[in-house]
C-alpha cells in the first residue's frame, strides 16, 4: 500500500482521510437506499403475478443456527461424541464461509467445536496464528470497521480527547498501551497533538503486546513503533518508542523506565479479554497486570473493555459469551454492501 493511502485511512479524525471516512459512510447509506427500492420494485412486481405463479410445495425450513451450536457445545462439553458429531452434521449443512453473517460465523464456530472434539485446538490455533495477516489488511478492515459503526470510533475519540485534555499543560506525555498491536489510533493523536498552541509535547509510548510465536516474538509491536516513529517526524512531535512483548504478568515496574516528570497515561482497550481471572487460574493474570497499573500509578488509566465471561472456568459459559460476534456479523451485513465487503 501507499504511503499516502495509508495516511488517509489513519489519519480519519481530519483532512482527506476524514472526507474518505464520510464518502465510505455514504456509499453505505446510498447502498441501503438503492437495496429498499429494489426489495419495494420486486415486492410489486410478485403481487402483481401473484395469479399466475405456481405455489411451491412445502414450506421452507427456518434453522436456529444458534441453538444447534450451543446444543454441540453442551455435547462435546459433556464428551458425547456421538450426538455432537451430529448436531455438527446438521450446523454444517446450513453453514457457509460464503453465506450470510449467521452462516459465516456457524462456519467458524463449527470449525472450532469439531477441533476441540478432535483434541487439535491448540494445533489449529497455532497454524491460525502463524499465518499472519498483514497490517495493510488489517487497516482496510479496521477502516471499514469504522465507518459501518460508531463503537470504536467513539472510544477512539474520547481517549485522545482525555489524554488531550490531561497533557494541555504538560510537555512530556508517556502512553503505556497494554495490547497496542497495530496502533492504529494514535496517529490521530499526535496529529492532533502537532496542532497545540505552544507546539506539541514530548511523546513517550510504550507498545506492550504478547509475542508472537516464531523466532521474531517482537516483529509486530516493533513494526508498530517504527510506523508511528513515521508519523511522528512527519508531525513535527518529538518522539520515542518502547517495544515489549511478552506476557503481562511477567512485566515488571522497572522495564517501563516510570519517571514522574511526565504526565502517564496507560491505556488498554479491548485486550483484557485475553487474561485469565481467578476463576481459572490461582494466580490471576488479571490480578497481576491491573496491580501492575497500580504501582505505575498512572494520571489516568482508560481501559475499554466488552462485557463478557471470556475467561469462565466453563466450556459452554464462554461458547455462548462467544456467541456475541453474531450481532456483529448480522450488523456488518445489514449496513455494508457485499461490493464493498468484496473489495476489502
Amino acid at each position: 500500500m501507499e504511503p499516502h493511502v495509508f495516511d488517509r485511512l489513519l489519519l480519519y479524525s481530519a483532512g482527506e482521510g476524514w472526507e474518505d471516512l464520510k464518502d465510505l459512510c455514504e456509499a453505505f447509506k446510498n447502498a441501503a437506499i438503492k437495496n429498499d427500492q429494489n426489495q419495494n420494485v420486486q415486492s410489486k412486481g410478485s403481487s402483481g403475478r401473484k395469479g399466475q405463479r405456481k405455489k411451491l410445495n412445502g414450506k421452507k425450513n427456518v434453522v436456529d443456527l444458534r441453538t444447534l451450536l450451543i446444543n454441540c457445545a453442551q455435547a462435546v462439553a459433556a464428551d458425547d461424541c456421538r450426538r455432537a458429531n451430529e448436531l455438527l452434521k446438521q450446523v454444517r449443512q446450513h453453514s457457509s464461509p460464503f453465506g450470510d453473517g449467521n452462516q459465516r460465523l456457524a462456519h467458524c464456530f463449527a470449525n472450532g467445536l469439531e477441533s476441540r472434539l478432535a483434541g487439535t485446538g491448540s494445533q489449529i490455533y497455532k497454524g491460525l496464528v502463524s499465518k499472519r495477516t498483514s497490517a495493510t489488511n488489517i487497516l482496510k478492515a479496521y477502516h471499514l470497521y469504522l465507518a459501518a459503526c460508531p463503537f470504536l470510533k467513539l472510544s477512539n475519540f474520547a481517549s485522545n480527547k482525555t489524554i488531550m485534555n490531561l497533557s494541555a499543560n504538560s510537555m512530556r506525555l508517556h502512553i503505556i498501551d497494554f495490547g497496542i498491536l497495530y496502533g492504529f489510533q494514535w496517529p490521530t493523536l499526535i496529529q492532533r497533538l502537532s496542532w497545540r498552541p505552544g507546539g506539541p509535547p514530548n511523546v513517550r509510548i510504550t507498545g506492550i503486546d504478547f509475542p508472537q510465536p516464531g523466532f521474531r516474538p517482537a516483529e509486530r509491536v516493533e513494526e508498530t513503533g517504527r510506523r508511528l516513529a513515521t508519523y511522528a517526524k512527519k508531525f513535527n512531535v518529538p518522539f520515542e518508542y518502547s517495544a515489549i512483548a511478552k506476557k503481562w504478568e511477567t512485566i515488571k515496574l522497572e522495564e517501563l523506565k516510570i519517571d514522574r516528570e511526565e504526565v502517564i497515561v496507560v491505556t488498554c482497550f479491548y485486550r483484557a479479554r485475553n487474561l485469565l481471572d481467578e476463576t481459572v487460574a490461582v494466580d490471576s493474570q488479571k490480578d497481576i497486570v491491573l496491580q501492575l497499573v497500580r504501582k505505575i500509578n498512572p494520571d489516568i488509566f482508560i481501559h475499554a473493555i466488552t462485557n463478557g465471561a471470556y475467561s469462565a472456568p466453563f466450556f459452554v459459559t464462554r461458547f455462548r459469551e462467544a456467541l456475541f460476534h453474531s450481532s456483529l456479523f448480522d450488523m456488518l451485513d445489514t449496513i455494508v454492501p457485499v461490493s464493498i465487503r468484496k473489495g476489502c
